[in-house]
């Protein structure tokens, strides 16, 4: 589990070789067992935070807006960030495959644009996991993004 949230934030962050993350926080997982999610079973729901730090003067970096404004320290912005992953308890009865979704100002909608689920940013009912879809299918969902 903690490995594959390690792999998840890494990737996100390969954008830019100087990129580093300095700290990941995350809160307990929950169960979610739903009728929907059919032969995949249960799965889990972590939430939690990342921090990192990149360099400003590397020309990978110079697609950031304003990041020549930011405060530095050391030579180096720092940020904080959010993930949320959905992902099978048991990763053997998953596709093996990652969603990956950015939330928009934080908001949370691939459970509603692909699962016809209720509008949420804290998916753990029924009704917000919709058909169940993605899950039936056996992908993680995951997201990130300032929350």
């Amino acid at each position: 589990g903690v490995l594959l949230l390690l792999f998840i934030i890494i990737s996100l962050l390969a954008f830019s070789a100087e990129a580093r993350l300095t700290r990941i926080s995350a809160g307990p997982a929950t169960i979610i067992d739903l009728p929907a999610f059919g032969t995949t079973g249960p799965y889990l729901k972590i939430a939690g935070t990342y921090e990192g730090e990149l360099d400003p003067a590397d020309p990978r970096n110079a697609v950031i807006a304003d990041i020549d404004l930011a405060p530095q320290l050391g030579g180096k912005v720092r940020y904080t960030s959010t993930f949320f992953i959905l992902r099978p308890a048991d990763l053997g009865s998953g596709n093996r495959k990652i969603f990956y979704d950015f939330g928009n100002r934080g908001n949370k909608r691939i459970l509603e644009w692909f699962n016809d689920g209720t509008e949420t940013n804290d998916p753990s009912t029924a009704a917000h996991f919709g058909n169940g879809f993605l899950m039936r299918q056996g992908y993680i969902v995951a997201l990130s993004g300032h929350m």
